[in-house]
Order: structure tokens, then sequence, then C-alpha cells
């Protein structure tokens, strides 16, 4: 629903409006159940938990297609939060593209390995906050990200590893599937450690234990994002690379800018997915996601009205 103030588009189940604060009235006055369409899913694929079309209101369980249309929803009703976290995720790419010595460029590569990172937790926080009616900004997400900044990177350090690993073993055969089954398996981990709080070793379980039984399904999602992405990205690298035969900077600019428009929809749909994970087994509430965020989803939002990004 779009709000009555500002006009911000905000999920059917919220409560207040997610940028200034409105208390949002439900589409006809009446409960703010989501009523899911059926939906085409996979053959093989897990059946929703029993409560959970009843009970989870924006956080019903989504086909392919219904998870791909709520990322661009969700991007579009915070696309300039979401935008400031992924400019600040790419800013050591933009830095880089500045001639420098090897060592130095090495460095502002790693660098930049750890403010994705720190986006993408940051991106799973401001997802979070608004799905409960709670206003956010750039400052605030990163905050949040930088106090799990020691889990993050354990974390992931095994899960590059895992991936790195994958890719040196696909000379032979065993590798790829390696590769792809560990991809996929904690595909959510960086999740588990924002919503959940689990340590490193817990997050990469949790994400297992999720995955476990949906991994055709989540593969088949992530493929489905993934060919977005290219071609969201292709949009800008094309015309980039005309360009650079003549104008190298320019051209690698304007590569590095689709890239910081389309990395959002990555963010935002590895947190939905996600949640459609833990709805289909878990029946995941809004009000579960609002105590594991530390808020009540009864209590108004707090914070200025208009957030900055």
């Amino acid at each position: 629903m779009n709000c009555p103030n500002c006009h911000t588009y905000n999920p059917d189940s919220a409560r207040y409006c997610g940028r200034c604060g409105t208390t949002l009235e439900p589409p006809g006055g009446g409960q703010r159940v989501r009523q899911d369409q059926p939906s085409s899913e996979p053959e093989g694929s897990q059946e929703p938990h029993p409560d959970a079309r009843t009970a989870t209101g924006a956080l019903g369980p989504r086909s392919r297609g219904e998870l791909v249309r709520e990322t661009l929803a969700v991007y579009r009703g915070n696309f300039g939060l979401m935008l400031c976290l992924a400019l600040v995720a790419n800013i050591p790419l933009l830095i880089s593209l500045f001639p420098f010595n090897p060592a130095l460029r090495s460095a502002i590569t790693l660098g930049g390995l750890f403010t994705g990172l720190l986006a993408d937790a940051a991106a799973v926080y401001a997802v979070s906050r608004w799905y409960i009616g709670r206003r956010t900004n750039a400052a605030t997400c990163f905050v949040a990200a930088l106090n799990n900044a020691n889990v993050l990177l354990l974390t992931a350090l095994v899960f590059f590893s895992a991936v790195v690993a994958g890719i040196i073993l696909s000379f032979i055969v065993i590798g790829i599937p390696l590769l792809a089954f560990v991809a996929v398996a904690w595909f959510c981990y960086v999740q588990a450690i924002m919503i959940e709080g689990k340590r490193p070793a817990d997050a990469l379980k949790r994400s297992y234990e999720l995955v476990r039984g949906s991994w055709w399904r989540v593969f088949g999602i992530g493929a489905a994002f993934a060919l977005l992405l290219l071609l969201g990205a292709a949009a800008f690298s094309l015309p980039g690379t005309l360009i650079g035969l003549k104008y190298r900077l320019w051209g690698d600019l304007l590569a590095t800018v689709g890239g910081v428009l389309v990395t959002p929809m990555a963010y935002i749909g590895a947190t939905l997915v996600y949640f459609d994970l833990r709805v289909r087994k878990e029946g995941y509430t809004l009000d579960t996601l609002a105590t594991e965020l530390g808020h009540s989803q009864d209590s108004p939002p707090q914070g200025p009205a208009t957030p900055q990004p």
C-alpha cells in the first residue's frame, strides 16, 4: 500500500510508513493479512509451514516471480537508502579506477571486499526494519553491521575459503558441484548473523538447515536473480566498453555506476529468500522478526519524520 502522507510504497502488513512514520490503515479497513495467490513452484519444492499463509501477512511464501517483483518493489520504496549502501560498498572500486601501484591496488581490492560485506549486512538490517515499519538511515544500518563485523569477517573467511577451494578443484570434475553446493547451502549466513544474532559456525549451520530440502529451488531463484543482475549490469557495461575504447576512465566509471545500481537487488533478494525459507519451514511472522530485531511491532517507530539516506 502507499502511504497517504508521503506516498511511499509499504508492505500490506506494515502498521507505520517506513519513511515518515504515518499510521497506515489496512486496505478496506480489514486485517493486514495478505491473501496469497496460488503460485507454480518447481516439482519437489518444500510445502509451506501450515501456519504460513494465515499468520505471516507480508511474509507469506512466494514463488520465484513474486520474489523478483517484491525485490523490485522494496528497492523502489528504499531507493535512496539502498543506493547509498551500494555506493559505500563500491568506493574502493571507484578509487581503484585511478592509477596506483600494484601493492596499493591490491590493498584497495581487499578493502572493497570488506565494504561490500558491510553493505550487504547493512542492507539486511535496512530491509528487515522496513518490513516491520521502522524508519532507518544508512548510518544506523552501517553501525548495526559494524557491531557484527568480527562475526561477519570470520564467517565470510570460512565461506570464501570454501568457494576458493571449489574454484581450485573445478579443474577436476568434483570441484564444480562442491562450489555450487557451498554457494547455495551457505546462501543466508549474513541474514542469520544480522537478524538472529548467530555466531560464525552457527550462522553457516543455520543457513544450511534453512536451505536443506529446498536446494534446487534456492539454486533456481539464485540463477534468476543472477540473470537479472547480469542484464542490469550489461546495460551499463556494454556502453562503458565502447566509451572506454577512447576514454578508458569514463568507460570504467559508467560500468561501476551500473554495478552500484544493480547491487542492491542482490542484497534485497537474498534477504527475501531468507524470509521465504523461514516462512515455509517455521511459519515465520513479522512479530517474530520484530522481536529478533529488538522491537515490538505494536509500538510506533521513533526518530525523525524524514530520515536521510
